[in-house]
Formats: C-alpha cells, sequence, structure tokens
C-alpha cells in the first residue's frame, strides 16, 4: 500500500552520503530500480509527487554522490506521461539542477 513511500524513505538515506561497502553500494542501486518500477502506473506516480519524491530526487542530484545518475533515472520514470510530476519538477527549480547536469558544471 505505501511501497513508494517506504522506498523513498530507504533512499532517502543516502541523499548525502555515500554507502560504505559494495554490498551497500548494490542495495542502494536496487532501492533505485525498485522504486523506477514502481514507478511505471500511473497511481505511484501521483503518489510520488504527494510524498515529495521530486524533491527529493533534486537534493540527491545536488549532491553529486554516488546515487546522482539513478535519482536522474528515477526523475524520468516519473516525469514520463505525467505532467502534474514534470510542473512540480519545474515549480520546485528542478531545471536548473537538471541542466547543471547535462552541461557538466
Amino acid at each position: 500500500m505505501n511501497g513508494v513511500d517506504v522506498v523513498l524513505q530507504a533512499v532517502a538515506m543516502y541523499k548525502s552520503k555515500d554507502p560504505k561497502s559494495g554490498d551497500e553500494e548494490e542495495m542502494v542501486e536496487n532501492l533505485f530500480d525498485c522504486l523506477c518500477c514502481l514507478l511505471m502506473p500511473l497511481e505511484n506516480k501521483e503518489r510520488f509527487v504527494k510524498a515529495e519524491g521530486v524533491e527529493l530526487m533534486i537534493i540527491i542530484m545536488k549532491q553529486k554522490k554516488l546515487a546522482y545518475g539513478s535519482a536522474i533515472r528515477a526523475l524520468d520514470f516519473a516525469m514520463t506521461n505525467y505532467p502534474p510530476a514534470c510542473e512540480r519538477f519545474v515549480d520546485v527549480l528542478g531545471l536548473k539542477t537538471a541542466f547543471a547536469a547535462f552541461m557538466g558544471k
């Protein structure tokens, strides 16, 4: 029932720190893979936006830690064919972070 929220809480632990071991690194990647799978149905995209998942992914992108690429991928899944997520991304100034990521800043 609260799968999106639970996975977001697990991912949030790594917003400002990198995993300490190879196993922990693999777990973080698996968490993001689960999040991307969860974001395929439309109703979960809505839950993601309401749970402030867009904001969390932007924070992870700003920190430039290991989960950086995975956060971009999760945002891609969240915003595909779901305009409210796109609007939220623009409203919270996500374009600034995205442009910096793609321009190599």
